[in-house]
């Protein structure tokens, strides 16, 4: 996905201002890739999607707070990833989004309490 990403940013090179609009060409050109590729494999897959936990360089990440992760609504997991997983400035988040601070502000606002939730109400069944 990541190569995938840069060979379009390469094609794309004398559209791209800067080092800075180049990174964030590069994460909004991955993740809306991700989000087609995840888009189609719902349509696609027939049987069961074989579980293979966290990837290794994830050690933090556990397998519950990656299944929350999923569901919380494009825009919110975006914005927490970028930010919190990631360690991006607001700033940044927006313009990789394209929209405002206040905006992302609302998502990571929105997508924390609700993965607060799953994992609190995760933690009360067990």
């Amino acid at each position: 996905m990541a190569a995938e990403a840069f060979a379009r940013s390469w094609s794309h090179w004398g559209q791209i201002h800067g080092e800075d609009h180049a990174g964030g060409y590069v994460f909004k050109t991955a993740m809306r890739l991700c989000s087609k590729r995840r888009r189609r494999a719902g349509r696609e897959v027939v049987g069961a999607v074989p579980d293979h936990g966290a990837p290794a360089h994830d050690i933090g990440a556990s397998a519950s707070v990656t299944e929350a992760l999923k569901e919380l609504p494009l825009r919110q997991r975006q914005a927490v990833v970028l930010r919190d997983r990631a360690g991006m400035e607001t700033v940044e988040v927006a313009r990789i989004l394209g929209t405002r601070e206040s905006t992302v502000r609302v998502h990571l606002a929105r997508g924390r309490d609700a993965l607060r939730e799953a994992l609190t109400v995760e933690e009360r069944e067990r």
